[in-house]
């Protein structure tokens, strides 16, 4: 058969048939071919479409039916292109990349996205992030769309998206819908980064394997031909197969590109330039291959039935998900009897029967797609006579049905004879029941290969063989007996339609017919799940909680009924008052503290969950309280994690950063912001915005807040903030909260900017002077160390003065690290291992220095009370307000007598009288039996904050995490205030009453729901 004429329909038609008025190209079928997705330029196939862009739009081939995919989730068209649309197997899904900045909220990274529709609900995923949600920094476009939903690969010019990112070129990545992760593919085995760009993914039915291409020469042993290869990378695994190679293995010779993966990702189809693949490829043209990872062997399919190469260049293969069959545009005119037409054609090779099929016209060699079963074809063409009324003048989507396009004439070869299509209905939670499907048989006794055309909807269910633990996929060669012990199995509380089970049977002679088993799931009510919940008060303090932090807020009810809070027990230390909304009062009884409790049901109208126990716990009054910041202005809990805080000497006042985008209205730059909260209103602002209010364009950290909380000093990365920074690195600002002026401090004294990162910094209390870490080279005269120093700047007088060098000046011989100042900024401490700031520093490790701004004079602190310099590196110090004490951290066992823990300590060095005394010890004096870190003074040098390991600091510490402690050093009593398991960020304020600190323990304060990092306060009244 040289010629066959499918049946062939026009999908880019509006649904009541109005013919497109602008181009529509790129089809994606459903496994059936029954849906299929498009982009196009057209503006009047659905309603209301006025943006003036490119579109993604999905068919219903059934109905006629016509959605616009890419859009909001609430239905708001994007206001930018969308190209490249990827349909799953069942229809319900389809990815897509778009350059439009309003499909969900905060998306302002200024590149192209990926996404996911759902087009049952509308619900729209960005999927171009990282695990944690980090949005892309550069385009992330071509992609593929696993046929079960579940996994997007995408190829994408992003750095942030994976740690170790260095290339500086596209890389593909695949990403998780179900766990959220994502990972990087186009990596060797080893994991080693590509060294050349990697292009257009092709995901394998369940996402497991992915193919693309590439010149670099690092994926695989022996890669040296220095062009495009095709390789696959199985994800499990992580190993890595060329799959552009001969059968035996040899390397092409010429450059190849575009694969294609069958459903199991067994085979790749692609595109090759090179001659030594197959003997006798002699005609100079570019062919289309297959190659069987499995097996390693490789076929030409751009070839004549009988095996004449082909005349005229092939290419864009796309595989059925069997493997069975592909489809390819070819230019040549030699593949089939009759092709005279002298225009680029779509064909389908069978790689059963080796015959070969032209099934249209089209010229424009791209945008081929294949339905799983391989029962259609989808395409784009300008050619107007392949469907009557085609008169648009424009290019459409076309799908041809090429089910019989390699059966033979009537009266030859019949077809396999198939259970007819029917429905299976099982109850909701119901165990796993038999697809009852019958063997399906042959009249001409031709073998049958059964292949799985479509599963489930993802998330309804799945289907199983007969032992109950084998899922299948799409793609699958079932055996007959397989098919007669198929099992579905609902997932758990799924309900309502769940798609369908589709297959194949084919003869292997062209005689093909595909069934499907409809499966629907019939509700059933299932009891609510109530989930255990802890709050806090003060002894004598009524505890009052609103419904939205209440007992309920947390619970669950599958069936999406509304709950109503029942009290099953009351308190045993208190009186309380529980509201059906779960809203309730407690009051604890006069005099109590301690741990008090109630139980409730929760209640859907028809049964109830088990007894939930909500844990109360009444602190003694003035203990510790704790106070979490990092919500917006209304109480909003952050969408993202909050760190690093700096409280002002009131504590009235924190700074911290973030990377939540819900915290203050407009947050849409993507990045991690500095906001300063008002602890007494709950008002919250931005500071790292330009001096007119501009939102930063790159991340900012490292907050430091003056003591009267009026001044906030932060470095950034971003290039906006003030006119003219174009350094391109790390810089210093200052932020004058009641005017909103920035101030660029990271300069010389004449005002030439750092030529490098500018980062770690300390501002003083006063508000007056910022010290901060550069490994700028310009911003003072003979900076010749070559690594980071050290500088002090002057707000008042603009004087930059360098604070890493000895009493001399000489500079340091070494890195310095993390400046602290003192109040008035005279005095300013922070680490190094340089051994030339002061005499006889010969121990080659880490010290704690400090400089006096006014007379040069370095001190070093990390020294024991007579002198002698630590045996282990001692780092982070803290100075007092007056600058006369410094706290740090030290790994030494030689600074004071007994130091035999062999862990991290916390000492103070007075640096007045040189008296240095531990103080990671418990009230007794034991010393710590874990280490600690991250020490805080408060402005008079009377208490120390600090986190540790040990778990004898105080009586009952049985948590196993680091926990805050704070130590008062006039009578040497430790407190505990909070666990925290960070180690890190930690403030004290002036008045030695508040401690600021970040965790993501959801226990420390009521309602903390959001699973995320939070900055705290805690009031140390009582401590």
């Amino acid at each position: 058969m040289s010629f066959f004429e499918p049946k062939i329909v026009r999908a880019s038609t509006a649904t009541g048939g109005t013919q497109a008025n602008a181009d529509c190209y790129v089809p994606s079928l459903s496994g059936d071919g029954s849906r299929v997705a498009f982009q196009g330029y057209a503006y009047n196939l659905v309603a209301d479409d006025t943006n003036s862009a490119a579109d993604i739009f999905v068919k219903d081939m059934a109905t006629g039916t016509i959605v616009r995919a890419s859009t909001a989730g609430d239905g708001t068209q994007a206001n930018g292109f969308s190209y490249f649309p990827s349909l799953s197997n069942d229809g319900s899904r389809v990815a897509f990349y778009s350059y439009a900045t309003n499909l969900v909220a905060g998306d302002g990274n200024g590149v192209a996205d990926v996404f996911v529709k759902t087009l049952a609900t509308g619900a729209l995923t960005l999927v171009s992030t990282s695990t944690t949600g980090v949005r892309g920094n550069g385009d992330s476009t071509y992609l593929s769309l696993s046929g079960q939903g579940n996994h997007v690969a995408f190829m994408s010019e992003a750095t942030n998206l994976v740690t170790g990112d260095g290339n500086g070129v596209a890389d593909i990545f695949v990403k998780d819908l179900t766990s959220g992760t994502l990972t990087r593919a186009s990596t060797s085995a080893a994991g080693v980064e590509a060294d050349a760009a990697c292009y257009k993914p092709i995901l394998s039915a369940d996402g497991g394997k992915v193919a693309f291409f590439s010149t670099a020469s690092n994926l695989v042993a022996g890669d040296g031909n220095g062009t495009w290869d095709v390789f696959v990378k199985d994800m499990a695994s992580g190993a890595v197969t060329r799959a552009s190679t001969a059968s035996d293995g040899s390397q092409a010779n010429g450059y190849s590109y575009d694969g294609w993966l069958s459903g199991d990702g067994r085979k790749v189809a692609f595109v090759s330039h090179a001659t030594n693949l197959v003997a006798g490829d002699s005609n100079g043209v570019a062919d289309i291959f297959v190659k069987d990872l499995i097996t390693g062997a490789l076929v030409r399919v751009s070839t004549a039935a009988d095996g004449t190469q082909a005349n005229g260049d092939s290419a864009n293969p796309v595989l059925s998900a069997d493997g069975t069959k592909v489809i390819f545009h070819s230019n040549a005119s030699n593949l089939v009897a009759g092709d005279g037409n002298g225009a680029s054609d779509i064909f389908v090779k069978d790689l059963i029967t080796g015959s070969i099929t032209r099934i249209a016209e089209d010229p424009s060699g791209d945008g081929l797609s294949l339905s799983a079963d391989g029962s259609h074809a989808g395409f784009h063409s300008n050619v107007p006579t392949l469907v009557s009324g085609d008169s648009n003048d424009r290019w459409d989507v076309f799908v041809a049905d090429i089910s019989g396009a390699t059966q033979p004439p009537p009266g030859g070869n019949r077809a396999p004879a198939a259970q007819p299509d029917k429905t299976l209905t099982v109850a909701e939670d119901s165990g796993a029941t038999p697809l009852a499907i019958t063997r399906p048989t042959d009249a001409d006794g031709d073998p049958l290969t059964i292949t799985v055309a479509a599963v489930p909807t993802a998330g309804r269910g799945a289907v199983y063989l007969a032992d109950g633990t084998t899922e299948v996929v799409v793609g699958r060669i079932l055996t007959a007996a397989q098919l007669e012990g198929l099992l579905f199995r609902p997932a758990a509380d799924a309900n309502g339609a769940a798609g369908g089970f589709r297959y194949t049977v084919s003869d292997g002679k062209g005689g093909i017919v595909s069934r499907t088993v409809s499966l629907a799931i019939t509700a059933v009510n299932d009891a609510p799940a109530g989930v255990a919940d802890s709050y806090q008060t003060a002894a004598g303090k009524p505890l009052v909680v609103a419904a939205a932090a209440g007992v309920l807020a947390n619970d669950r009810d599958v069936d999406g009924d509304a709950l109503t809070a029942v009290l099953a027990q009351g308190p045993a230390h208190g009186t309380l008052s529980l509201a059906a909304d779960g809203s309730f009062v407690y009051t604890p009884a006069a005099g109590f503290s301690g741990a008090d409790s109630f139980t409730y049901t929760a209640r859907d109208g028809v049964a109830a969950s088990q007894p939930v126990t909500v844990a109360l716990t009444v602190r003694p009054a003035g203990a510790v309280t704790i106070t979490r910041a990092s919500t917006a202005t209304d109480g909003t809990q952050a969408n993202a994690d909050c760190y690093v805080p700096s409280l002002s000497g009131d504590g009235s006042r924190v700074a911290f950063q973030g990377y939540a985008y819900n915290l203050v209205a407009d947050d849409t730059n993507s990045a991690a912001d500095i906001f300063v909260k008002d602890m007494a209103t709950g008002t919250i602002v931005r500071a790292s915005t330009a001096g007119d209010g501009t939102q930063a364009n790159g991340f900012s950290y490292f907050p430091s807040l003056s003591n009267d909380g009026s001044r906030v000093a932060f470095y950034s990365y971003a290039t906006n903030l003030v006119a003219g920074d174009g350094n391109g690195v790390a810089d210093v600002f200052v932020k004058t909260l009641a005017t909103g002026a920035l101030t660029l401090v990271s300069t010389s004294t004449t005002g030439v900017r750092g030529n490098g990162d500018s980062t770690y910094l300390s501002l003083s209390g006063q508000g007056n002077h910022v010290a901060f870490m550069s490994e700028a080279t310009n911003l003072v005269t003979g900076d010749g160390n070559g690594v980071a120093d050290i500088f002090v700047k002057d707000l008042t007088s603009g004087t930059l003065t360098r604070a890493s060098t000895s009493a001399a000046g000489v500079e340091a011989d070494a890195a310095c690290y993390k400046p602290i100042l003192s109040a008035d900024g005279g005095k300013v401490a922070f680490f190094s291992t340089a051994s030339n700031l002061v005499a006889g520093d010969g121990n080659g490790t880490w010290d704690v220095f400090v400089k006096d701004m006014a007379s040069g004079a370095v001190t070093r602190a990390s020294t024991a009370s007579d002198g002698s310099q630590a045996n282990g590196y001692s780092y982070d110090g803290w100075l007092s307000g007056d600058g006369r004490k410094v706290a740090f951290v030290s790994h030494a066992t030689n600074l004071v007598a007994g130091d035999s823990n062999g862990v991290a300590d916390i000492f103070v060095k007075d640096l007045i009288t040189g008296a240095l005394v531990r103080v990671s010890t418990a009230a007794d004096g034991t010393q710590a039996n874990g280490d600690s870190a991250n020490p805080v003074l408060s402005a008079d040098g009377t208490k120390v904050a600090f986190h540790s390991h040990a778990s004898n600091l105080v009586a009952g510490d049985t948590n196993g995490v680091s926990d805050i402690f704070v130590k008062d050093l006039l009578s040497g009593t430790v407190t505990r205030i909070a666990e925290d398991p960070s180690s890190d960020g930690l403030f004290f304020s002036a008045d030695g009453l508040h401690v600021g600190f970040h965790s993501n323990v959801p226990t420390l304060v009521n309602g903390d729901s959001n699973d995320r990092w939070d900055v705290f306060v805690a009031g140390l009244t009582g401590a």
